[in-house]
């Protein structure tokens, strides 16, 4: 680096739409930047930096595929990257923080109505 303190602002904008009844999300959105010296390795387009589809296996939303693709200036030395993965989400919801290192206990024996 040049030791020079360098100062940014970029304004991240994203709009996302649901369809399939609500089991797929699609999300588009672009970095701009609005004061600070330029990055000379952006790309300039018109096709959105970020996309991301999520799309819910389950019904209740505990299962999730997520496929994405991410472009962000990471500085100096690495510069323009351009992350482009897939996920696979586990959702689990939770009272209280101790009831995640606990174990479900297996009922003994089936309930029977009388």
């Amino acid at each position: 680096t040049s030791g020079d303190m360098r100062q940014r602002t970029d304004l991240n904008l994203a709009a996302s739409k649901r369809l399939l009844n609500d089991r797929l999300k699609l999300t588009l959105g672009n970095n701009f930047e609005l004061d600070g010296p330029k990055t000379s390795n952006e790309q300039s387009s018109y096709i959105p930096s970020n996309l991301a589809a999520d799309y819910l296996l389950s019904a209740d939303g505990k299962y999730t595929l997520r496929g994405y693709r991410r472009a962000y200036d990471e500085g100096v030395l690495q510069g323009y990257v351009t992350e482009t993965g897939l996920n696979f989400i586990v959702s689990l919801d939770y009272n209280k923080f101790k009831n995640i290192l606990k174990k479900k206990k297996k009922p003994n024996e089936p309930l029977t109505q009388k």
